[in-house]
């Protein structure tokens, strides 16, 4: 057997396994859970189960990675992700990496089988979080449970999001996994790493002068996005930038997501605590743990909902326990599978890439924001809206290859006001580190976030003066 050429992504390199037995005739691959770029999970029995009486052969979950060339940079990365996942194994709520086998060409992660998938499906596909504010504190304390444990040893997974979280056949007990961008590191130049939904600002790293950040403090900033998702079954921005105008207008807003997600008031000051611009001044996970301990609800009453706006109202239906609309309309899950399989052929990430319907924002609030950002446009260079989409464009593919500040200047663009992204679409990319030198010129730093906040009060002043 030859080995496949490097540059074709791993999860097509990896040849069928269906059916083979490996480790000495211990594990036999049954079919496939997932692909990615860097490799397929199947699901696997054990045929000798060690010390077991059980007739009933264990279920594992084995992540095939094509074997990099040691020393190289994706050997070495290989590696940290086996080191990494095996030290935090030992909290309950981490995905246990149980064995590691290799081959000439593969290398076998022998992990735990969770049967509910990941979180991402039990959200989107389930809707088993919503309105249970039960479950969604059950399930979002393990996941701050695990995370802290991480942190403790000194492990920041970079790429914390509903695709990396594993859940058992009800979907009340939850596994973080997949450590493939988990680093040692507390501060790091590794921008744009993980997947952009839940980046935070200053991993992004445009309006930090693309600065060291805190590993820690940036992974807290992911568990914020995904308490919106458990909450309100959405995301709240595409890209936490001011170029984003959905992030730009939570910035100058505190009660910003009060206007489009049914979600409490008391929820709303959770995620302003997680949300804090200046990573210094977030919410740690012990005073988030409390806090969600505390909260009474997360989400609006029947009667909260039916007092507040369409789009809470509209929000509000397509995220209920019980169907409220048409069945082919909420057929994510053929849109899911629909999409994965034409993202086969390209250099994507084959994960989850949907938009449930959208929501209109008919409001005088979108209004208003509409013509704040088009006296904006003129006043800022960094701004790359298109007012003349029908959606949002998609900020792009998962990246095989890094992502520095020439690569990518300003983010995601193609960005359209009167519509909120549903749903959860993957666009992360690979680790992006500009380390070693500068590389050539770098884009210039944005130094004018504060006056562009300053610019917004001046305009939603004379707006309004001129929509009273």
């Amino acid at each position: 057997m030859s080995a496949p050429a490097s540059s074709t992504p791993a999860s097509s390199m990896v040849p069928d396994f269906t059916g083979r037995i490996i480790d000495n005739g211990r594990y036999q691959l049954v079919d496939v859970l997932g692909e990615g770029a860097y490799g397929v999970v199947y699901r696997a029995v054990d045929l000798k189960p060690l010390g077991s009486s059980s007739s009933t052969p264990s279920q594992y979950a084995v992540k095939i990675l094509f074997k990099a060339a040691p020393g190289t940079r994706e050997g070495q990365a290989q590696a940290r992700e086996i080191i990494t996942h095996k030290i935090a194994s030992d909290h309950p709520n981490v995905l246990t990496l149980h064995d590691v086998l290799e081959d000439d060409w593969f290398i076998y992660l022998v992990l735990d089988y969770c049967p509910g998938g990941d979180l991402f499906t039990a959200v989107v596909e389930r809707l088993t979080y919503a309105r249970n504010d039960y479950l969604v504190k059950k399930v979002f304390i393990q996941i701050l449970d695990a995370v802290d444990s991480c942190h403790r040893k000194g492990i920041f997974h970079r790429d914390l999001k509903p695709d990396n979280v594993f859940v058992d056949e009800d979907a009340s007990e939850v596994f973080i996994g997949d450590f493939g961008l988990a680093t040692d590191e507390v501060t790091s130049r590794n921008f744009c790493c993980g997947s952009s939904f839940y980046m935070s600002p200053e991993c992004i790293g445009e309006e930090f002068n693309f600065k060291h950040f805190n590993t820690q403090m940036s992974d807290i900033w992911s568990l914020g996005v995904i308490l919106v998702n458990l909450i309100a079954g959405r995301n709240p921005w595409r890209y936490a930038t001011t170029n984003d105008e959905h992030f730009l207008s939570f910035m100058t807003d505190p009660e910003y997501l009060l206007h489009l997600l049914p979600i409490s008031r008391a929820a709303n000051d959770i995620l302003r605590s997680i949300f804090a611009f200046s990573p210094p001044a977030r919410i740690s996970i012990p005073e988030l743990r409390e806090a969600i301990i505390a909260i009474d609800t997360f989400f609006l009453t029947d009667e909260e909902i039916a007092e507040s706006n369409n789009i809470i109202q509209e929000a509000a239906a397509l995220y209920r326990p019980t169907p409220t609309i048409p069945s082919d309309e909420r057929d994510v899950g053929g849109i899911l599978r629909e999409l994965k399989e034409a993202e086969q052929s390209g250099l994507a990430y084959p994960d989850h890439h949907f938009e449930a319907p959208m929501v209109s924002l008919e409001s005088p609030l979108s209004v208003d924001v509409y013509a704040i950002r088009s006296k904006l446009s003129d006043a800022s260079s960094s701004t790359a809206y298109s007012s003349t989409s029908s959606s949002f464009a998609s900020s792009g593919t998962e990246s095989l290859g890094p992502i520095t500040p020439n690569d990518n200047p300003d983010g995601p663009s193609g960005v359209q006001l009167m519509e909120v992204p549903f749903g959860f679409e993957d666009n992360g990319v690979a680790v992006a580190s500009t380390s070693g030198g500068q590389g050539g010129k770098q884009k210039a730093p944005i130094h004018n976030l504060f006056e562009k906040l300053e610019k917004l009060a001046v305009h939603a002043f004379i707006l309004l003066w001129m929509y009273p």
